[in-house]
């Protein structure tokens, strides 16, 4: 009788799996209030808590009524966690819109979208750089520095959808594309950090000491499998519940 339990948890346990797949973490910046700040605030979407400060103390504002968040403060950048751990992100798993207001100054990046682990080490960095004139969105390999090009000949003032095609954690690296253009080769997590989960977000505004420099962001998309450990624990303890039941009854 216990190995019947047992193998009727451990099936329970798999038929629960497939509902763990499959969570998007999404933010359209649309259900906020109109205030001045969008820290302390939080939309639906499965995360984790509200929007925080991690540099700075940034104040946001609404880009043309529309919801999109642009920077007043300087430096500016916001973090918010997920509600759960993803360790595998679906194919194309990852997009967001991005856009720079003012590129004048060159070589140096502007703001930056970011994921990092539960340890909050940084993975995928991507964001604006002017090279001699040119604008480009790049994959960045170091931080403070420029890394893979996805994109150039980008104007300022237009947001651009970026893409992340594919996330392998095994190797910390990724591949990403912008709008409707080619997908780039593999990119390293930035400073080569090693990196086996996503557990939050972050949007760095702008670097410099003028608000004049922000970068915008809107309509992130987040899918991918929650940690495994999650669906485990969840087999055991109905492993557990059901054998417990069944000394009870024999009492």
């Amino acid at each position: 009788m216990k190995k019947y339990l047992i193998a009727l948890s451990v099936l329970a346990f798999f038929l629960y799996v497939p509902s763990a797949k499959g969570i998007t973490i999404t933010e359209d910046f649309a259900s906020y209030s109109e205030l001045p700040s969008i820290i302390g605030q939080g939309g639906p979407g499965n995360w984790g808590d509200v929007w925080g400060t991690k540099q700075g103390d940034p104040t946001f504002v609404f880009d043309s009524g529309s919801g999109k968040l642009s920077a007043t403060g300087v430096p500016s950048c916001v973090f918010r966690p997920f509600n759960t751990m993803l360790s595998s992100i679906d194919a194309n798993g990852i997009s967001f819109d991005i856009k720079q207001t003012n590129a004048s100054v060159q070589n140096v990046p502007y703001g930056m979208f970011s994921t990092y682990d539960s340890g909050f080490t940084r993975a995928i960095v991507i964001g604006f750089i002017n090279f001699g004139g040119n604008l480009q969105l790049h994959g960045i390999t170091t931080t403070g520095a420029s890394g893979t090009v996805l994109a150039n000949g980008l104007s300022t003032g237009t947001y651009y959808t970026v893409t992340v095609t594919q996330v392998d954690f095994d190797n910390d690296r990724y591949k990403a594309k912008v709008g409707a253009g080619a997908e780039s080769d593999w990119i390293a997590f930035v400073d080569s950090n090693t990196v086996s989960e996503f557990s939050a977000v972050s949007l760095m505004q702008t670097n410099f000491a003028s608000s004049d420099y922000a970068t915008n962001y809107d309509t992130i998309s987040i899918s991918g499998v929650p940690e495994p450990t999650t669906c485990a624990l969840f087999g055991f303890g109905l492993i557990g519940l059901l054998y417990s039941r069944r000394k009870s009854k024999k009492k």
